[in-house]
């Protein structure tokens, strides 16, 4: 999990949502000297995985995000929620799919998705 927010807010987050269980490490905003679209928390969520960027899928709601997840050199999916992704977006996002549901759908059809 990569979040510009604090600590305590992503862990409250994951916590209210009951999906602890599915990441490995957090990199949090308040880790690292810029936040979005500077792509350090991004690159810090690799670095505490030991993957290289290239090999990381960020998901992305904002366009600060998808910024900053295509300056750390990673695969950018851009799952709209209040913010619709405009054109310059859609350029840097390597897709764009209407929800969560439906990024598993689109990692197969793609065959990026290795299960």
């Amino acid at each position: 999990m990569a979040s510009g927010s604090n600590n305590d807010h992503i862990i409250n987050n994951i916590e209210k949502n009951d999906v602890s269980g599915y990441f490995d490490v957090i990199a949090s905003g308040e880790e690292v000297q810029n936040g979005k679209p500077s792509p350090d928390v991004f690159l810090l969520a690799a670095q505490k995985l030991n993957i290289n960027p290239e090999n990381c899928l960020v998901l992305e709601d904002s366009s600060n995000g998808i910024e900053a997840a295509k300056a750390a050199g990673m695969y950018r999916i851009m799952v709209p929620d209040s913010y619709q992704p405009d054109e310059k977006v859609r350029q840097e996002s390597n897709a764009i799919v209407d929800n969560l549901y439906e990024v598993r759908f689109y990692l197969e059809d793609t065959n990026k998705l290795c299960i």
